[in-house]
């Protein structure tokens, strides 16, 4: 993992634990709620360059249907979809289309605790797998499955007391090589120079919608 995104990411979570433990008061669901997460994000390539070089971010989605078990403790499963464009600047002049296209499915460990009255913080462990579809008009069609995994770290202000905004910061591993043939290629850009890379890393930063089914009689208090 990228050291200062684990830097980040440690300060995070010390100063929102810290809070949550400052709040000896707080209350947990007595009646665990359902609910649905939908994600915007923008990962950005952490260790590789190739990526970087030879792609362009779109964006991703995700959704998530999750159900708390215990003192905050749930379970979910979910999917995110995350896309590229070719960047036809970095194939030597030679015209290049296509795209990008990920595919992640995932089983998700969360843990949520209220840090106010209306705000609560959400550590999640998300592991799965990400299927890669490499698509150039001169190649056709390759695919790359790999293990994904994706801890994050996620701050909601409840809007409602069935609809949260929060602000998502987490990593992500898919375990998947790039393959000169997948972009049409007779070597990657730093393989000619005799560079290799791992497998992909991303670190991510978006928007957050969390949707809770709860019933209307049910106070705001539980979450």
């Amino acid at each position: 993992m990228n050291g200062r995104f684990g830097i980040v990411l440690g300060l995070c979570l010390l100063v929102s634990l810290c809070q949550a433990q400052r709040r000896g008061d707080q209350r947990q669901d007595k009646f665990p709620v359902a609910s649905a997460q939908l994600d915007f994000v923008l990962p950005s390539a952490l260790n590789n360059t190739q990526m970087r070089s030879l792609t362009e971010m779109i964006g991703q989605m995700g959704l998530t249907a999750q159900f708390p078990l215990y003192k905050g403790l749930g379970l979910g499963a979910g999917t995110r979809a995350t896309f590229f464009d070719l960047d036809v600047r970095s194939f030597g002049g030679t015209p290049r289309t296509g795209g990008v296209q990920r595919w992640s499915y995932f089983g998700k460990l969360q843990w949520e605790v209220r840090t106010g009255e209306v705000s609560f913080i959400e550590l999640a462990m998300r592991v799965g797998q990400s299927q890669y579809a490499f698509r150039t008009d001169s190649c056709g069609l390759h695919r790359a499955n790999g293990l994904y995994l994706n801890p994050t770290f996620s701050m909601y202000l409840m809007a409602t007391k069935n609809l949260a905004f929060g602000l998502t910061l987490g990593y992500e591993y898919d375990n998947v090589l790039l393959k000169p043939e997948q972009f049409c290629l007779e070597a990657l850009p730093n393989e000619r120079i005799g560079v290799t890379e791992g497998p992909i890393q991303y670190f991510m930063i978006g928007l957050s919608v969390s949707a809770r089914f709860r019933k209307g009689e049910e106070p705001m208090d539980y979450y």
